[in-house]
Order: C-alpha cells, then structure tokens, then sequence
C-alpha cells in the first residue's frame, strides 16, 4: 500500500514504472510558473502559438460550514428547474443552478448521483460534487457526483480569470456518432484562474473518417464523326477557269463530348480541320500553281491532357475552438482533355489528269481528343478522443485521473477514374498519306487522392500555457488506424500515419 500511494504522487522519477505496470502514466508537475510560460513552436512550421496569460493562484477548496444558502446553490437528482436552489428545494440541473449562482455571487454544492447533462462553467462559480444529502445539513465526503454528457465536450469554460474550482466531479463524454467525430471530456479555452480536483475526466471513442468517393467514369460520345478530304478532280469549266481561285474543301474534324454516367458534360473537344485541296494548271508536262494547298489544323482544344497531383497521407490535425480538426487527405486533381488531332494536308499536286485545271485532293479531319480521368475525393481523417484539451489556458488539476478513449481511423482515399484515348479522324484506310489526319490525343491521368490519417488519443491535449498537474495521472486509448499503402493500375497511394497515443501533448 505504501509503494502504490509513493507511485501515485510521484511527479518524474517513477513515471515510466507506472506506465508499464498500470497502464497509467504519472506526469509531472511544472517545476515553477516561468516553465508554463515558455514559448511554445507550432509544429506546422508557422508563427508561434499564443501563448495566453500566467496562472492565477487557485481557488481554495469548501468547507464544511459553508456548505449553508448563504455561500451556495444547491442541486439534487429530485429537484427541479422552478425550485429556488436552497437544500429544502434544490434544482434538479447542475447547469440551472450555475446560472442562478452566478447572478448571486454564489457556489454551486451538488448531491451525490448522475446528472446527465452538458455543462457551460461561469466565471467565478466554483461547483462541489459528491455531497450527502440525506438529512436536511448537507456534508462533505470523498465520493463525487456524475457529469454524464449526452454531447461532446461535456464541460466547456471560456474566459475564467476569476479563481473557479471544480471539486468531486466525475465528467463523461459520449463516444463520437457522426464520421470524423471526436470525444472531449472537457475544453478550455482562455482561461487562467481554473481548478479540476479530486475527480475524473473522460472520453469516448472517437470515429472513423469517411472513405473517399471515387471518381466518375467517363467515356467519349461523339457528336459527329470526321469527315474525309475529296479526291483530285479536273475542273468542271477549264476554258472559262471558273476554278481558278477555289480548291476542294478540307473534311470537317470529329465533335465529341466527355460524359459522365450521370449524363454530365465534363469537357468537348473537336479535331482539326483538313487543309484544302490547291488548284494547278498543267500545260504539257508543267504544272503551274494556281493556289497552293491548305495545311490541316491544329485540334480543339490545343493543351495536352494532364496528370493530376498526387494527394498527401494526411496531414497533422489542428486544435481549434471548436475541438480538433482531423487528419484529411488532400484530393487529387482531375486529368485534362486530351489535344484534338491535326488535320489533314491537302495534297501538294495532282499526281495523273489530262492538260487542264485540276484540284488537288484535300484533307481529312482530325479525330477528337480523349477524356480527362475524374480525380475522387480524398479520405477522411478519424476523430481525436481528449479528455481536456486546454488553448491558451494553463489549467490546473489536482489529484485527477484523466482518460481518453480511442482515437477515429481514417478514411480511404481513392485513385480517379480512367482516362480514355483519342478518337478517330477521317481516311484512315491509307498509310503515311500527308491527307490522312490524326487520332486524337488521350486524355489526361487523373491523380490519386489522399488517405485521411488516423486520430489521435490524448489525456491532455494543449496549445500554448501548458496545463499544472498535481497528483494527476492519465490513462490513454489507442490512436486511430492509419490507411495503408495500396496499388492499382500503376498508382500507388500513400500509407497514412496513425493517430497519436500520448499522456500529454503540445500541438
């Protein structure tokens, strides 16, 4: 018996003993107030982490005679909301009475048994649990009253300056019910002068983030098909060379569209007109130009199809006001369309015909260019579990077990969908014929969206002032599940990272 109560107060020496016998890990106390005010880096690489305001001394515990309606509000499990808060008519709601104690200058002294509610500290109102009150002089004891939340996080205190202690409490939070969730027993935020003792705080498991949805389909629907060029031809009236100035039109490049199966439009594309035919004369064995041939054109659109950007494992969740902002993936992004094919050449000179007027051949139309793969969306980070995460607030805790529950896995992140190739243009029966056009290019690779990573289980989780523990201890779940690496058809996303399992943490 003596061995365990040395391990419980220990502060350093012994801490690594109790982690590995008990499963809980004794923490150290801060050695003076200028180590809780040190500068504390953001781990992200940014501008340090504001730091907040030096600790108040803390508020003295009760005593026995003050436990009296001239020093406090009194709640119990039989009273009720229109009750003045006195021991022969208490309030049945912890919360109702901190208002009421707070108009009052009051405490707050509550019977032993569970409150199932959430709770908004107020500055200044110091709260007593665990209370016997089963005669009409209410008495102290060792035991404690219950705080079980039906919502996260199950006590909130924002901005308490004024000395505020919070004795004989047991604070539950609920597991997470919604993808990402996370469980905190108890958040501050900008507060200086708050005391937890002789009591506990808990988390619930966090969730698991949602996997990603991969991209849509695509597939290439023409609209029209390319056309083929026109073959050489003697004018129809050499004498009065009415085709002197004119040449046979190129074909018209194919029109297609990129549609999804929900019959989204997600790019067109059109390949490129064939070059015109030009008009010669030959007298004899000369040929003279008239009008030189047109070149094919260049397809629509004219950028290339491009591969998406790879999407990170997950990067590391934020503190905030809100709680904790998981791990998600990054999203990938979307392939390009793919460049229209050329057109085809209109032939440089007719190659047989009599003495004459002649059009050359013209060119065909180029092919469409191909669909652009659809990037997914990224994984979600899992949720975190805290049993008090403390901004900015150098809270003190006093002889208190802190718990967390396990942390949220993540979410898969997912590959995008195929890229198709380019479409067919006209004339293609022929080889390395310069009136023949070109296929289309393909479409761009759609890059790989993320893994959310895993989140994490801690007791304590702060930003900035560190919080002063006394006599405290904490018991830690296990950190959400990373995702882990996965190939398919020549992509590979990246491992995820799983979720922190730490006592007490710095973000």
């Amino acid at each position: 018996m003596r061995r365990s109560l040395l391990a419980l107060v220990s502060f350093v020496s012994v801490s690594s003993v109790l982690a590995c016998s008990s499963g809980y890990e004794a923490l150290p106390a801060l050695s003076s107030e200028a180590d809780a005010t040190a500068p504390v880096s953001n781990p992200d690489g940014g501008a340090e982490v504001p730091q907040g305001k030096p600790a108040e001394p803390a508020a003295p515990p009760v005593k026995a005679d003050e436990i009296t309606e001239r020093f406090g509000v009194f709640v119990s499990k039989g009273g009720s909301t229109q009750n003045p808060g006195t021991r022969e008519a208490p309030f049945g709601s912890i919360a109702d009475a901190i208002v009421k104690a707070k108009a009052d200058k009051k405490r707050v002294f509550v019977c032993e048994g569970t409150y199932e509610e959430s709770l908004e500290l107020a500055n200044g109102v110091s709260i007593t649990g665990g209370l016997d009150c089963s005669a009409f002089e209410w008495k102290l004891t060792e035991r404690r009253s219950i705080v079980a939340s039906p919502a996260s996080p199950a006590v909130k205190a924002t901005g308490i300056t004024v000395p505020t202690r919070i004795d004989n409490l047991d604070v539950r939070a609920p597991d997470a019910s919604t993808p990402s969730g996370s469980s905190i027993g108890v958040l501050v935020l900008d507060s200086n002068a708050l005391t937890f003792a002789k009591g506990t705080i808990a988390a619930g498991a966090a969730m698991k983030g949602d996997d990603g949805i991969e991209g849509e389909s695509v597939k290439l629907q023409f609209d029209s098909v390319a056309t083929a060029g026109r073959n050489s031809q003697t004018c129809i009236d050499p004498v009065t060379q009415a085709c002197t100035n004119a040449g046979l039109p190129g074909g018209v490049g194919a029109r297609a569209a990129c549609i999804t199966p929900s019959g989204v439009v997600v790019s067109r594309s059109e390949g490129g007109a064939g070059g015109y035919g030009g008009v010669y004369r030959r007298m004899g064995n000369d040929w003279s130009v008239i009008r030189t041939s047109g070149q094919g054109g260049s397809g629509v659109p004219s950028v290339p199809g491009a591969n998406g950007k790879n999407g990170t494992s997950g990067t590391v969740g934020t503190l905030g006001e809100l709680g904790y902002g998981p791990a998600d993936g990054t999203p990938g992004d979307s392939g390009g369309p793919g460049k229209g094919g050329r057109g085809g050449d209109g032939q440089p000179r007719p190659t047989a015909g009599s003495s004459g007027t002649q059009w050359a051949a013209s060119g065909a139309g180029g092919g469409p260019g191909g669909c652009g793969g659809l990037a997914g969306t990224a994984g979600k980070g899992g949720g975190g579990s805290f049993g008090v995460i403390a901004l900015r607030s150098p809270v003190r805790l006093e002889a208190m077990t802190i718990t967390s529950g396990a942390g949220g896995a993540g979410g898969q992140g997912t590959y995008g969908s195929f890229a198709t190739e380019g479409g067919l243009g006209g004339d293609f029966e022929i080889p390395n014929d310069p009136t023949h056009s070109e296929y289309g290019g393909p479409g761009g690779t759609s890059g790989i969206s993320g893994n959310g990573g895993g989140g994490p289980s801690v007791s304590i989780a702060h930003q900035g002032l560190a919080p002063l523990l006394t006599q405290t201890i904490t018991k830690v779940g296990v950190g959400g599940a990373g995702v882990a690496v996965r190939s398919q058809s020549g992509k590979t996303i990246p491992a995820s990272p799983p979720g922190a399992s730490e006592g007490v943490k710095a973000f």
